[in-house]
């Protein structure tokens, strides 16, 4: 965003302060970074970096006297853009299983897996590019509900890193990112139901700016088992490409 400092008739400067709406944009380098002239809206064409500029006339009225002049307002730099491009494909570098254990014991249906995501192709960095997921119903094996849901929005390198539903630190990754596939309860589900076993299915896809980059079947299966005497519901989760 542009912007602009004032001055008054006794010459002291006020600002900065933004100013974008009546500007005039435009790219250094329109090969890496396009910009709509009128509106300032900007596209990543391939990557690298450009600067991006916005020129915008602004009188400025002030002071202690009566009829002051019309000052210029000065634009300030805005500093170079780094255009990050969306990646076109995704793939499953790791999966871990989450342990139930650490969440135990208000949590007795669990838990699944995390996997990590790569996208490309190479030899690009799309760390920054953001990533979005649909999710829809697969096949349901389970006397319970089928609940596939997610709307995530994934930030390729995770510069934060994430916190896992058990707990678990990951810290960044080049080009990567983190997806956790969980089922949970408070309850045992399988011996709720009184049965030994059941499996899940989920159907996701995952997009770049609207456009469709991966998609992957994660299946679920819940096995019973005994946790500090406790009956308990093992969630193991899979992953494959479709």
């Amino acid at each position: 965003m542009p912007q602009y400092f004032t001055q008054d008739c006794t010459g002291t400067r006020y600002g900065p302060f933004n100013q974008g709406y009546n500007a005039s944009w435009s790219s250094d380098n329109s090969g890496i970074v396009s910009v709509d002239a009128s509106n300032g809206t900007m596209s990543c064409v391939a990557p690298g970096t450009a600067n991006i500029r916005a020129m915008f006339q602004q009188p400025v009225y002030g002071g202690q006297y009566q009829g002051c002049p019309q000052y210029p307002a000065t634009a300030a730099p805005t500093g170079p853009m780094t255009a990050v491009p969306c990646p076109t494909t995704v793939s499953m570098s790791a999966l871990q299983q989450e342990v139930l254990a650490n969440i135990f014991p208000g949590t007795k249906t669990g838990i699944g897996a995390v996997s990590t995501m790569l996208v490309g192709p190479g030899p690009y960095n799309y760390n920054g590019a953001v990533i979005n997921e649909a999710i829809s119903n697969g096949t349901n094996g389970c006397p319970w509900a089928l609940q596939c849901a997610g709307s995530s929005t994934f930030p390729v390198g995770e510069p934060n890193g994430v916190t896992l539903f058990d707990g678990t630190q990951k810290g960044p990754v080049q080009n990567s990112f983190y997806d956790e596939h969980t089922a949970t309860s408070t309850a045992s589900l399988l011996d709720f139901y009184n049965i030994d076993s059941c499996t899940q299915s989920c159907n996701q896809q995952y997009m770049c700016r609207g456009a469709v980059i991966g998609r992957f079947t994660i299946n679920y299966s819940f096995s019973k088992g005994t946790l500090q005497g406790t009956p308990i519901t093992n969630t193991t989760a899979t992953k494959q490409a479709q």
